[in-house]
C-alpha cells in the first residue's frame, strides 16, 4: 500500500487529475450506453468532444469531486422522490427502473465535465484580455518613452545646433557693420538668409514634435489685436518690399484697440506662416491681411483671419493636402522655395487649439486665400495693458543706435562659451555698454556681490551652477541685488523652457541665435523697468 501511495506521489498532478476525471467519465459512458439511451456512435461523438475540452483543464481535482457529489445526490433523489429504498435500489430488476437510473447517472457525469470545460474555456478567454490588457499598458509605456526619448533628443539637437549657430549669425551680424564693398554685403546677406532658413527648420521640427507628442498647450494672456496685426506686417514688411510686393493690413473697426485673452506669441505664429508664404508664392502684386469680426458668442468673439495673395495658385485636386505634415505640393516653383512642409501643419494644430478652423480658397494662376477663424475671450479694458514682449519686439522692429544708451551701463554676461562671450561681449560693445564676463552661476553670484550691474545676461546650461539656479539664488539676496533684471539667453527653445526661465525669477527670455536688434530692444524694455 505505502509503495502504491508513492508511485501515486510521483505522477504529475495533472495526469492524477486527468485520469481521476477519465475514470468517472467513462463510468458516465458506460452507464449511457447500457441505459440504451444513445448508439455507440453518437456516446463516442460527444465524449470526443466533451475529453477534448477536458484535456485543456488541469485544474480538476475539485471539479471530479463535485461531479461525483453530483451524483451521489441525483442517486439520493430517486430513492427519495421514487419511494426506492437502499434495498430496492441495490435489487432492483425492473429493467425500465434500471435504466432510468444509469442514464440519469451518465448525464449527470457527461454535464459536469461540459461545465468545467465551458469553465475553463471562460478562464482562459479572461486570461487572453488580461494579456492583451497588459501588452496594450506595455505598449503605452514604450510609446510614452520612446516620445519622451525623441523630445530630449529633439531638444539637444536644437540646443546643440543653436550654440554654433549663434556663431554664425553673430558673425555675420557683426561683419555686416564693418566697411564692406557691394559683393561682400552680398555673401553676408546670403549667409544672413540660410542661418535664418536653418533656424526656421530647427523650430518647425520642435513645434511638429510637441503637437505629435500631443504637449502643444497654449499659454493665455492680454494682448492688443491692432498690435499684434502691426507686428507681423513690420516684421514681413522688408521681405515682401525686397521681393517688390505690397504688403498691406485692414483691420475691423469694431477690433480695433481691443484687448483679448489668448495665446499671441502662437497666434502670429500662424500669422507669420501664412504671411510668408503668401510671399514665397507671389511674384507681383499686393498680399492683403484682413482681421474681421464674424460673430458674438456668449463670452467671447469668433474672429476671422484672411491672407489673400495674387500669386501662382493651387490646384483644387490637391488643396486637401496642404495641412498635411511634411506636404510639399509637386511644382517647380515650389520646390524651389523649399521648406519642410511643416508650417501648414503646425498652423492647423494651433488653430484647432483655439477652438477654431483654418482653410484655403484657391486658383491655379489666380492667387489663394488662406483663412482660419479662432474664439478669443475680450479683456477687460485697462489703460495700462500693454502688448507682449514678442508683439512689442515686432512693433518696435526699428535700429537703436548706440548713442541712445549709456555708456555708464554696466552689464554682467554669464556664458560658459567663448565664442558667445566674444560675440556678445563685442554686440554689447558696439551697443555702447561695458561688459564683465563671468563663465557660470557661481561666479555671478560672486559678482554681483561685488560690483553694481544695471542688468545681467544670463546663460541657462552651464558648468558649476546652471543659470535657473543662479537667478534663484540672485532674487534671494537683499536689496539692490535682488532688483536687477536678468534676461535669459539661451539655446533651449520650448515653450516649457520659457516658462522655467520665469519661474527662476528671470525677467525675458532671448534664444538662441540672438540678433542684435533683439538683444537691444530687451535690455533697453527692461532697463526701463
Amino acid at each position: 500500500m505505502v509503495l502504491s501511495l508513492t508511485i501515486i506521489k510521483k505522477i504529475p498532478y495533472t495526469l492524477r487529475t486527468l485520469t481521476l476525471l477519465a475514470i468517472l467519465y467513462l463510468i458516465g459512458l458506460s452507464e449511457l450506453i447500457s441505459s440504451g439511451l444513445a448508439s455507440d456512435g453518437k456516446v463516442f461523438l460527444i465524449a470526443f468532444v466533451v475529453l477534448f475540452g477536458l484535456l485543456l483543464h488541469w485544474k480538476l481535482g475539485i471539479a471530479a469531486l463535485m461531479v461525483a457529489i453530483a451524483t451521489i445526490i441525483t442517486i439520493g433523489w430517486l430513492m427519495v422522490n421514487r419511494h426506492i429504498t437502499l434495498e430496492e435500489f441495490k435489487g432492483l430488476q425492473s429493467y425500465n427502473a434500471r435504466n432510468w437510473i444509469s442514464a440519469t447517472t451518465a448525464f449527470t457525469f457527461m454535464a459536469g465535465t461540459l461545465l468545467i470545460s465551458v469553465t475553463y474555456l471562460l478562464e482562459k478567454l479572461k486570461d487572453q484580455l488580461k494579456m492583451r490588457d497588459q501588452y496594450e499598458m506595455d505598449l503605452l509605456e514604450l510609446k510614452n518613452k520612446a516620445e519622451a526619448a525623441k523630445s530630449q533628443f529633439l531638444a539637444k539637437m536644437s540646443h546643440e545646433i543653436r550654440t554654433p549657430l549663434n556663431a554664425i549669425v553673430g558673425m555675420m551680424q557683426l561683419l555686416a557693420g564693418s566697411a564692406m564693398d557691394s559683393v561682400q554685403k552680398g555673401y553676408v546677406a546670403i549667409a544672413n538668409l540660410a542661418s535664418e532658413v536653418l533656424l526656421s527648420v530647427i523650430e518647425n521640427v520642435l513645434d511638429f514634435s510637441q503637437i505629435e507628442a500631443g504637449k502643444l498647450k497654449l499659454q493665455e494672456s492680454d494682448f492688443n489685436l491692432t498690435e499684434l496685426l502691426q507686428g507681423t506686417v513690420s516684421l514681413l514688411q522688408v521681405e515682401a518690399q525686397r521681393r517688390g510686393l505690397q504688403l498691406v493690413s485692414e483691420l475691423d473697426p469694431s477690433l480695433r484697440d481691443t484687448n483679448f485673452i489668448g495665446d499671441a506669441p502662437r497666434l502670429r505664429q500662424v500669422l507669420i506662416n501664412l504671411v510668408n508664404n503668401a510671399i514665397k508664392f507671389s511674384n507681383q502684386g499686393r498680399i492683403t491681411l484682413s482681421v474681421r469680426l464674424q460673430e458674438e458668442l456668449t463670452g467671447k468673439k469668433n474672429i476671422r483671419f484672411e491672407v489673400e495673395d495674387m500669386g501662382i495658385g493651387i490646384d483644387e485636386g490637391r488643396i486637401e493636402q496642404l495641412f498635411q505634415p511634411f506636404t510639399q505640393l509637386d511644382s517647380s516653383q515650389i520646390r524651389k522655395q523649399g521648406g519642410t512642409g511643416l508650417g501648414l501643419a503646425i498652423s492647423k494644430a494651433i488653430v484647432e487649439q483655439m477652438e477654431g478652423t483654418i482653410g484655403i480658397a484657391s486658383k491655379k494662376g489666380k492667387g489663394s486665400t488662406f483663412w482660419f477663424t479662432v474664439n478669443l475671450r475680450e479683456a477687460q479694458a485697462s489703460p495700462e495693458a500693454v502688448a507682449s514682449p514678442v508683439i512689442a519686439a515686432a512693433v518696435e522692429d526699428r535700429p537703436v543706435a548706440a548713442q541712445e544708451t549709456s555708456g555708464t551701463k554696466r552689464i554682467l554676461l554669464v556664458e560658459d562659451n567663448e565664442i558667445n562671450q566674444m560675440i556678445t561681449a563685442a554686440m554689447l560693445e558696439k551697443l555702447g555698454y561695458n561688459t564683465d564676463i563671468r563663465e557660470n552661476g557661481q561666479e555671478a553670484l560672486n559678482a554681483v556681490k561685488t560690483t553694481s550691474y544695471d542688468l545681467i545676461l544670463m546663460d541657462i546650461q552651464m558648468p558649476v551652477m546652471d543659470g535657473l539656479e543662479a537667478a534663484r539664488l540672485i532674487r534671494k539676496m537683499p536689496q539692490p541685488i535682488n532688483q536687477i533684471p536678468i534676461i535669459a539667453l539661451t539655446a533651449y527653445a520650448t515653450r516649457e523652457d520659457q516658462a522655467n526661465c520665469f519661474s527662476a525669477g528671470m525677467n525675458d527670455y532671448l534664444t538662441k541665435p540672438i540678433l542684435m536688434e533683439k538683444l537691444q530692444r530687451a535690455i533697453l524694455g527692461n532697463l526701463a523697468g
